[in-house]
């Protein structure tokens, strides 16, 4: 035992005038991610790229999805962010034509286990032409260069922003004028949201708001309602998307991949929940108070949703997603294109329903209905994301971001009969008979190597057995050894 005064400094438990994670021994976490994304698009508005070919400018970000956080633990501050962007450019060449072109950049692996000079960055031109070519190998060389710069800019700035107030002073170092400006807690994580200037902060905007009544019944007990909209894991499930919360008093979520976000700030279970819940299109800042208010019958749960501070602008569509609620719907967004006809695609927007829980085949049905294909018609159905990548008809009933929309392709099917077939030159009809014939050789391949396969695993399985086996052995002779004899008819008896 040390003697009075000479103890370990990290045991020992200073006094602090506030009270509050002495030593700094507790993890603390402050969410950057608001800030971030703010300032992401802050250092990607209108940045120009050097170079003396182009004219060339970041116009803005069009995705920034991920989280970053601060940390503080045993006195050391620990940063994490993962970070998905695309970021959008316009240029034109200086010695070229006055055609502005434009493009993508996208970087999928900004984290803090990869250093700036290791990002992937992928560069993208929507004209493929000479000149789209050009400025396409122009932001390969100095562009990249300059996103790098940027986002070196952002984690600095984070980690400049987010060490204030992470590392508490110890005894003799608080001043008391700033104690009173600490706050009690017990290892709680804090929230952290950007910092308002006075240049920009707008002082005596008013908001036409409204409240929302409805009363909806579920075939469930209260209980299991209540589960649904607390635990995460059953959140994910209803949702069909990522999702963050921390059901507690003043916990915050994030719903449908950021689109709905709040606090909780009142939770009774199998009784009633209130919420701070903002969705992200509304106003800067401004929040509405949801109330769910359960009531369990005889057979069947009645929930009453109050939703008070809703932007009258915001409030029919608001409605029409509680009340999809109960139906289990999912809305989606098509741009169906006609390529079954002669000419330039036909393109139509359509906005359409399903029951999120529907088989496949309903589902198939009912987009034929939609797309007025008939099973016998020689046509094809093909669904792609609004980034052009095929996907599957099942992908629809997963959909929970409302600005997204899929594409529908509609092709027609071309037959080679006997009169065209003639046509089809031999060249071809020899490629497609190699790669069967190249098919069938890996399938003989494949059932010879099944034997070995097998062999293997087996002698890897006895290999393991006595691997075990012997340590067993070993652990028994341990035991024996080191066990009192007075204990030893007590015991059971030993493995072999």
């Amino acid at each position: 035992m040390a003697k009075w005064g000479e103890g370990d400094p990290r045991w020992i438990v200073e006094e602090r005038p506030d009270a509050t994670n002495v030593n700094n021994w507790h993890w603390t976490e402050k969410n950057a991610s608001p800030w971030s994304v703010d300032r992401i698009k802050e250092l990607f508005k209108d940045v120009h790229v050097n170079s003396d070919l182009a004219d060339i400018t970041f116009t803005e970000v069009e995705k920034c999805d991920g989280e970053a956080s601060a940390n503080n633990r045993k006195g050391k501050l620990i940063f994490f962010y993962e970070w998905d962007l695309t970021i959008k450019w316009s240029g034109k060449l200086k010695d070229g034509s006055d055609k502005k072109y434009t493009g993508k950049v996208k970087i999928p692996n900004l984290s803090e286990e990869n250093d700036v000079s290791e990002l992937d960055i992928k560069i993208t031109v929507k004209d493929s032409d000479d000149e789209g070519d050009k400025l396409k190998e122009i932001m390969q060389k100095c562009g990249k260069k300059t996103v790098r710069e940027q986002l070196a800019k952002y984690i600095s700035s984070l980690k400049e922003e987010f060490s204030k107030g992470m590392i508490l002073p110890k005894k003799d170092q608080v001043k008391l004028d700033s104690v009173k400006t600490l706050s009690s807690g017990f290892n709680k994580k804090i929230n952290m949201t950007p910092v308002v200037t006075e240049n920009n902060k707008q002082i005596g905007l008013k908001i036409d708001v409204t409240t929302l009544n409805i009363t909806q019944q579920f075939q469930c007990k209260a209980q299991e309602f209540y589960d649904a909209m607390t635990r995460i894991e059953m959140v994910t499930a209803f949702t069909r998307a990522h999702v963050k919360l921390d059901a507690t008093k003043g916990g915050r979520f994030e719903l449908f991949n950021g689109n709905i976000v709040g606090q909780f700030e009142e939770l009774i279970p199998g009784k009633k929940i209130v919420q701070q819940w903002r969705y992200k299109q509304w106003p800067e800042g401004h929040y509405s108070t949801v109330t769910f208010n359960i009531n369990e019958k005889n057979d069947h749960t009645e929930v009453n949703v109050v939703q008070t501070g809703v932007p009258a602008g915001e409030a029919d569509v608001t409605k029409e997603n509680w009340q999809r609620m109960e139906t289990n719907k999912v809305a989606i967004r098509l741009k169906i294109r006609r390529y079954d006809n002669f000419g330039l695609p036909e393109v139509t927007e359509k906005t359409v329903e399903f029951n999120a829980d529907c088989e496949y085949n309903i589902l198939k049905k009912e987009i034929q209905n939609i797309c007025q294909v008939g099973p016998e018609d020689n046509k094809v159905i093909k669904l792609r994301r609004d980034d052009e990548v095929l996907v599957p008809l099942s992908f629809l009933l997963e959909a929970n971001d409302p600005d997204k929309y899929f594409y529908i392709d509609i092709c027609k099917i071309n037959y080679a009969n006997k009169a065209t077939a003639s046509l089809l030159q031999d060249a071809y009809i020899d490629s497609v008979c190699q790669k069967l014939r190249n098919m069938e050789s890996r399938i003989v391949k494949a059932e010879l190597l099944l034997p070995q396969l097998e062999w293997r695993r087996q002698a890897h399985m006895e290999e393991t057995v006595n691997t075990l086996s012997n340590r067993v052995s070993f652990l028994n002779r341990r035991v024996d050894e080191l066990l009192p004899a007075q204990w030893r008819s007590k015991m059971p008896q030993t493995m072999a």
